[in-house]
C-alpha cells in the first residue's frame, strides 16, 4: 500500500470530530489536521519518550471540554496523534487498526524517501484561477482533476472523485499551480482557547490575593503571566507535583472567570 492510500484509507475510518497527524521526534510529519498548539502538545510527548516507547505503545491527555489527545507509537519511526472527544478504547482500537494498515506502507517504504513527506496537505483546497494566457498541455488525466476543482473539495476528496492517487494526483496539483492554473487554500485549524488574567489586574501577583489558601489556584494564577491554553495549565500543575484534571480544571477556570480574575481568550 502507498502512502496515499494510506491516507485515504485511513481517513474513512476517522470520527468526526477528530483531528490526527502522523509525526516523529524530529518534528517531521507525513500529515497533520491537529491544531498547532495540540501538535506542539504531542510533539513534546513524543520528543519526552523517544528511547522510551515500543511499538504499540500511547499516552493520553485529558484536554479542554471532554477533548483528549492520544499519541501511539504506530511504527519504529512514526507516531500518530489524534485529538478527539472519543474514548480511550475506541481511539486505541482505532489506533490499532491503523497500525496494521500503515505496516504494509512502512515495509516497503519506511526507508524510501517518498515516505518522508506529503507532496501536499490531504485538508488542501485547490481553486481555479483565471486563465494564465499561455498554452497548458490538457492531457486526460489534467482535465478530469479541472472538471472535478470547485473550490470546496479538498485533495483527498478529489483523489476518491477522480480515481487518481494521491501522490499522482499531487504531482498534477503541483504542475498546475506552476502554471499559474490553480491555487492551494489551507482551511483555518480549529482555534484553541486560552485564559489570560482580567485587564484590571497589573501583574499575577497582583490577582493572588484573590486566590484563596488553594495551591492549585494560587500556581494557575502566578504563571498567567501570559495567555494559557487547558492542557499548558495541566502541564504547569503537574509539574509542580499537582495531580488533577482537565474537568478539575476548567471549574477552576470557570470559577476565576465568572470571579472577575480571568478572561477567556483565543
Amino acid at each position: 500500500m502507498t502512502l496515499e492510500e494510506f491516507l485515504t484509507k485511513a481517513s474513512g475510518y476517522i470520527p468526526a470530530g477528530t483531528y490526527f497527524a502522523l509525526l516523529n521526534g524530529e518534528g517531521n510529519e507525513l500529515v497533520s489536521t491537529l491544531p498547532q498548539e495540540v501538535e506542539q502538545l504531542a510533539l513534546k510527548i513524543i520528543k519526552a519518550s523517544a528511547g522510551l516507547w515500543d511499538v504499540g505503545d500511547y499516552q493520553v491527555k485529558s484536554l479542554i471540554e471532554g477533548r483528549r489527545l492520544f499519541v501511539f507509537k504506530i511504527s519504529a519511526r512514526w507516531v500518530l496523534a489524534m485529538e478527539s472527544p472519543e474514548k480511550e478504547g475506541v481511539l486505541l482500537h482505532l489506533a490499532r487498526r491503523l497500525q496494521n494498515m500503515f505496516s504494509t506502507v512502512t515495509e516497503e517504504g519506511e526507508k524510501s524517501p517518498e515516505v518522508a513527506a506529503v507532496p501536499s496537505p490531504p485538508e488542501a483546497i485547490p481553486v481555479l484561477l483565471p486563465s494564465p494566457g499561455k498554452a497548458v498541455e490538457l492531457r486526460p488525466e489534467i482535465v478530469a482533476l479541472l472538471r472535478a476543482v470547485d473550490g470546496r473539495k479538498n485533495l483527498r476528496q478529489l483523489a476518491n472523485e477522480t480515481g487518481l492517487g494521491f501522490r499522482q494526483l499531487c504531482n498534477l496539483i503541483n504542475s498546475l499551480v506552476a502554471e499559474g492554473l490553480i491555487e492551494l487554500k489551507l482551511p483555518s485549524k480549529p482555534s484553541v482557547l486560552a485564559y489570560e488574567l482580567a485587564p484590571s489586574f497589573a501583574s499575577p501577583e497582583a490577582a493572588l490575593p484573590l486566590a484563596g489558601p488553594s495551591l492549585k489556584v494560587r500556581t494557575i494564577i502566578l504563571n498567567l503571566d501570559t495567555p494559557k491554553t487547558i492542557p499548558q495549565i495541566l502541564e504547569i500543575l503537574g509539574n509542580a507535583g499537582i495531580e488533577t484534571d482537565a474537568d478539575d480544571v476548567k471549574s477552576v477556570m470557570r470559577n476565576l472567570e465568572a470571579r472577575g480574575i480571568v478572561r477567556k481568550c483565543q
